[in-house]
């Protein structure tokens, strides 16, 4: 078990928003498998948001803990607050969208955010 898996092990009895309390397009807080710490939630049950693997990085989708038994590896802890305007592209059913040049705004977003996290206690981890 890798550094990471073993962190996000130990996590199964931290406190954390269950799916009802989430809102579309909101930043959160999250103790996720992959992602870097921030996660935008999707409206479907998920968080996007950077992964860095094999020397990229990316946006991509995690599942909320309690949406899906067998791959559900986020917890969102702390809701940051929407999204400013123009980040975000949403589909017909108001989902959204990271894919392709209409999540080039969200990744270009959550990429300074980790950048400042270092400097900012808020976004770095600390509780």
């Amino acid at each position: 078990m890798t550094e990471q898996n073993m962190s996000f092990e130990t996590s199964r009895d931290r406190p954390y928003l269950k799916v009802n309390e989430l809102f579309t397009g909101h930043l959160y807080k999250i103790h996720s498998r992959n992602l870097q710490g921030l996660g935008v939630y999707d409206g479907d049950g998920g968080f996007i948001g950077i992964r860095h693997k094999w020397g990229n990085n990316f946006l991509t989708t995690e599942i909320h803990w309690d949406v899906d038994e067998h791959h559900g590896t986020a917890k969102p802890l702390m809701d940051m607050g929407r999204v400013p305007d123009g980040v975000l592209t949403f589909d017909s059913s108001g989902g959204v969208v990271s894919d392709g040049t209409k999540g080039k705004g969200l990744y270009d977003y959550l990429d300074s955010l980790l950048t400042k996290r270092a400097k900012d206690d808020t976004l770095n981890g600390q509780d």
